[in-house]
């Protein structure tokens, strides 16, 4: 600070003594306009390419797709929320940048300027990745939140975002109610197609109370919320794979829903058998190519809110659609057949029904078809891998689950004194049975008696 009065002195003293001294103009930058509102797209050749696929204020901030494991942030203050602008982000540069190089963001609400930090979508929008330091290679794309911790404002109030792109200052303005208004809406019986991806129908969305397959077989699952203060809101989708390999069921779209612009609730996938016996857990299934399934979407909601108008939004290969939730909505009542006594309900995880007479396990594996898993299923899925292929009854048997030396899950199950069974799910999905005879473990439905 010292230096640069010093310097200031000197340059106002050679300007008195000076009659040819000309003073430097001040150079004031101009800011060019570009818009920033939903729906957007810009192309700047040699730099990148953008599109504007979501503006939205929230006290929380999580990916579009959660995982089992996932990242969430939520605002400290609850005076405040997070502004968050989300683009789907090419990088035309011929060499690789960062989404903070490639453009930055901050947002003016009230004359008050916020500095934004990115986040960048990775693992099918199931993650949020620092973007500050996450390169983009030429020509690659990626989704990149730009978000800012601003007080709460009003859905009318004028936002300006300001934004610095190759050394030019960019501003635009626009408020949350316009974006709003720009929202894609969709309705039941329309289509979303994502060519060389999938189809997408919604073929129905009501409340219920219980979630069951329509036709049950001899093992069937079912769903019930959490609280019974809760109810589901149901999205009935059909899928159809447009991709020549097979599609991972639970990564195909996500859906959450927000009550009076505040209240927002996400949910999970499971899968409907093609003869609607049974409903599989989406994140162990997969859609062969050109294949359809029917996929529901259930997320759990204060039976209050039922009456209460709400957005549904839907992800879907990085866009996003909207439904409105309001008092059109039916409710639906669950298949009789599939009722069971309150002494049978567990939370908001598949519930096996027990069968009115005892089943064998290898009539059990032959009543429905053989079910594969992956290494990477709660511990609630592998319960249910377990009970669909084996007829076992958690409700009825005890057991335990530990790793061994090469981090394979092994799961011990009991029933009162007696040993029933151990198992382990493979490399490949295949749930495994230790074979006291042999020693080793052999696929589950080969395996005769497993007791020890």
């Amino acid at each position: 600070m010292k230096w640069k009065a010093c310097l200031l002195a000197s340059t106002l003293l050679l300007a008195s003594c000076s009659n040819d001294a000309v003073q430097e103009p001040q150079v004031i930058e101009e800011k060019e306009t570009l818009a920033f509102n939903l729906g957007n797209s810009e192309k700047m050749d040699g730099i990148l390419e953008y599109d504007v696929i979501n503006i939205a204020a929230t006290e929380q901030i999580s990916p579009p797709n959660p995982a089992s494991i996932t990242t969430v942030m939520e605002v400290e203050n609850s005076d405040s929320r997070f502004l968050d602008v989300t683009v789907h982000m090419k990088n035309l540069y011929s060499a690789e940048k960062t989404s903070g190089e490639l453009m930055k963001l901050s947002y003016e609400i009230g004359g008050q300027e916020y500095q934004t930090f990115q986040k960048k979508e990775v693992d099918n929008a199931s993650m949020l990745k620092d973007g500050e330091f996450s390169s983009l290679e030429p020509l690659t794309s990626a989704v990149i939140h730009y978000i800012a911790e601003v007080p709460k404002f009003d859905s009318k109030e004028t936002i300006e975002i300001i934004a610095e792109i190759d050394g030019k200052t960019y501003t635009s303005t626009t408020s949350l109610e316009e974006n709003n208004a720009n929202k894609e809406f969709i309705s039941i019986g329309e289509t979303i197609e994502m060519e060389q991806y999938a189809n997408l129908t919604l073929e129905n969305m009501y409340y219920t109370d219980k979630v069951a397959s329509p036709n049950p077989g001899t093992f069937s699952s079912y769903y019930e919320p959490e609280n019974q203060s809760n109810t589901f809101l149901v999205l009935e989708m059909k899928v159809k794979n447009l991709k020549a390999a097979e599609l991972q069921a639970d990564s195909i779209f996500a859906s959450k829903v927000i009550y009076d612009q505040y209240y927002e609730f996400d949910g999970f996938p499971t899968l409907l058998a093609a003869d609607g016996s049974d409903l599989h857990p989406a994140s162990i299934m997969t859609i062969p190519s050109l294949n359809e399934n029917t996929l529901l979407y259930l997320l759990e909601v204060p039976k209050e809110l039922k009456e209460t108008k709400g957005i549904v939004s839907v992800w879907f290969a990085d866009h996003y659609y909207h439904i409105a939730a309001d008092d059109r909505i039916s409710t639906k009542q669950a298949n009789s057949n599939n009722t069971l006594d309150s002494s049978d309900k567990t939370t908001n995880k598949e519930n096996v029904s027990a069968p009115d007479t005892e089943v064998s396990q290898s009539d059990a594996a032959q009543s429905d078809t053989i079910r594969k898993g992956s290494t990477d299923m709660t511990e609630q899925e592998t319960l249910d891998l377990i009970s669909h292929n084996e007829g076992i009854d958690f409700s009825t048997h005890s057991y335990e689950m530990s790793f061994d030396e090469k981090n394979y899950l092994i799961i011990e199950v009991g029933q009162g004194e007696m040993a029933v069974a151990t198992y382990k799910i493979d490399g490949d999905g295949v749930l495994l049975q230790f074979d006291p005879a042999a020693g080793v473990y052999l696929p589950a439905e080969q395996v005769i008696n497993g007791g020890s």
